[in-house]
């Protein structure tokens, strides 16, 4: 196999020599011999069908649904401006979603995952979650696994449901009571950081399998570290994503503005010492080295996410027709007069192009195929609706951080 090599010169040290697909990296002397731009080994096959991995076509084995619009929760950067709108999936819909992935997985001899996700707080829309849970368990009982994100605003019986019926548990939180109340509070006003901190434990003290993804902003940047060891003192072991906000929905009411937040890349990598203090699996999605590809993620393959309004979108922050971005993402819908789902086999063939190999400015970076562009979402707001053209909001921070994971792992300190 021919394989790529991507190089970049570190000061002080020499030039760094990363071969993605072999997991190789190597710190050479700037003395050392040119080092070519790829390298062939015994190894049977393609690399760039390697890459791509995915399955492209309408045959999907798992859907995400957007169940609602509907929130308990305003939190001041909210892409989906969650709350504003009362739209919920009629459970008509969601059941033929669901005849659909099961159909494919059994035919790929497979289990279906059916996922819940937000444009509001899923758990709100709770007759047609159990209802749909209740569907594919009597369709194909066995043979679906369940996960969902929820900002954790639960009671005892949603509590108890989740984790009799959810492999995976993703709670969006942002830390202790000051930050997770200023940025992630009741609908009512007051704060969430109680309601949340109860579900938290609820889940670790039972074994749920779940993790924890924190969105910082300008408020929150400078405490991650502590943000992350606050994670760490109270649920040891578990996974923690941290994630910048992106730039749009709920960010204008709330005055965020810009893109800056002064020394993330610096406070991540200190929060990784936080990490494994207390052995967190601490991440964030650009920056991944264990995930190696040329798509960021399902958007560019095999995303199928149904909106309240039973249209399928590549990309989860696409909730409703009127949203950014929905001319790009929208792909298809539920064609209630048919009872089926109708693609646009032209958008969903421009949708896979969303890849970093076709991003002029990404191509070459040394990072390229561990941030693989970053999420097209962000590129489309930042870069004006063009995901392919420009360049990441986050470009110097993912280069900052990858290049310091890559000499951490070659025990480089910097």
């Amino acid at each position: 196999m021919l394989r790529r090599v991507f190089k970049v010169g570190v000061p002080d040290e020499g030039l760094l020599v990363i071969v993605p697909t072999l997991n190789k990296v190597y710190l050479l002397p700037d003395s050392a011999p040119p080092v070519p731009d790829f390298v062939q080994d015994d190894e049977p096959g393609d690399e760039t069908e390697l890459l791509l991995q995915a399955d492209a076509s309408f045959d999907y084995p798992s859907v995400m649904f957007l169940l609602t619009t509907r929130c308990n929760l305003r939190c001041i950067y909210c892409y989906a401006q969650a709350g504003d709108a009362d739209l919920t999936m009629p459970l008509s819909v969601a059941e033929r979603a669901v005849d659909y992935v099961v159909g494919n997985a059994l035919e790929r001899g497979q289990k279906a995952w059916i996922r819940f996700h937000g444009g509001g707080e899923p758990t709100v829309a709770w007759d047609e979650l159990v209802g749909i849970v209740n569907y594919a368990n009597r369709r194909a009982p066995g043979a679906v696994e369940f996960s969902i994100t929820t900002n954790g605003v639960l009671n005892p019986t949603q509590r108890q449901f989740l984790a009799d019926h959810m492999a995976y548990v993703n709670l969006s939180m942002d830390g202790p009571p000051h930050l997770q109340n200023l940025q992630r509070p009741l609908a009512s006003g007051g704060g969430s950081f109680e309601r949340v901190i109860e579900t938290a434990r609820f889940f670790y003290d039972r074994g749920v399998k779940f993790g924890v993804r924190i969105s910082v902003t300008g408020h929150s940047v400078a405490e991650m570290p502590d943000t992350v060891g606050f994670f760490g003192r109270n649920f040891p072991g578990i996974g923690v994503a941290v994630e910048p906000i992106d730039i749009c929905g709920r960010c204008a009411q709330s005055g965020i503005d810009s893109y800056e937040l002064p020394g993330f890349a610096r406070l991540y990598l200190e929060a990784r010492m936080e990490a494994e203090k207390y052995d967190l699996r601490l991440r964030y999605s650009s920056t991944d080295l264990r995930r190696v590809g040329l798509r960021y993620c399902g958007t560019s393959a095999n995303n199928f996410i149904i909106t309240p309004e039973g249209y399928v979108t590549a990309c989860s922050r696409v909730c409703r027709l009127q949203d950014p971005g929905s001319e790009l993402f929208v792909f298809g819908h539920y064609d209630r007069t048919a009872g089926r789902f109708v693609f646009d086999a032209e958008k969903h063939r421009y949708l896979q192009e969303f890849r970093v190999d076709n991003m002029p400015a990404c191509r070459d970076c040394f990072a390229a195929w561990l941030c693989k562009g970053d999420c097209p979402m962000a590129r489309y707001n930042y870069n004006s609706g063009d995901v392919l053209t420009g360049v990441s909001p986050r470009c110097e921070e993912i280069r900052h951080i990858t290049l310091g994971l890559l000499l951490e792992r070659l025990g480089v300190a910097r």
